[in-house]
């Protein structure tokens, strides 16, 4: 079972006069690069789904949840996610508690190269407890704003 849940960004938010594009990917296809001339403001990252649901076979009508978190793999080369090291870089979207994440919106210029990972799993309180795992069966979406330079 899998709860959606959407992170908003406020309705006042003022941004440039652009091409919005909403972007689906999945982990194998998480890299992007902003075009040459171009600039894009990312304004909004989210997952198909914000929690995995565990409903508990032996004490019904009680449940535990996997924590869906999209981080920041790497941005021109950069490693700044290493799940395998439990190195964790900026999460852009956490489910669901989406308020502890990257703010909005992140402004790139031409020619960078950004990459992401998409995550589920137990977080802990210490990152040596943490049971996050690269999950390839979810997909998110890249909200950007793109504006010519």
């Amino acid at each position: 079972m899998c709860m959606l849940s959407f992170p908003f960004l406020n309705a006042q938010s003022n941004y440039p006069k652009g091409k919005a594009k909403l972007i689906e990917f999945f982990n194998p296809a998480a890299k992007f690069t902003v075009p040459a001339g171009k600039t894009w403001y990312v304004v909004n990252i989210f997952s198909d789904c914000a929690t995995d649901i565990i409903v508990n076979k032996n004490d019904p009508g009680t449940y535990n949840y996997n924590e869906v978190r999209i981080f920041i793999k790497s941005i021109n080369g950069a490693v700044l996610t290493d799940i395998d090291k439990k190195k964790y870089g900026p999460v852009v979207f956490r489910g669901p508690n989406h308020e502890r994440v990257q703010q909005m919106p992140i402004v790139l210029p031409e020619n960078t190269i950004i990459e992401f990972i998409i995550t589920s799993g137990d977080w802990s309180s210490t990152v040596e407890g943490s049971k996050l795992v690269r999950n390839d069966n979810l997909k998110a979406y890249l909200n950007v704003i793109e504006t010519d330079n």
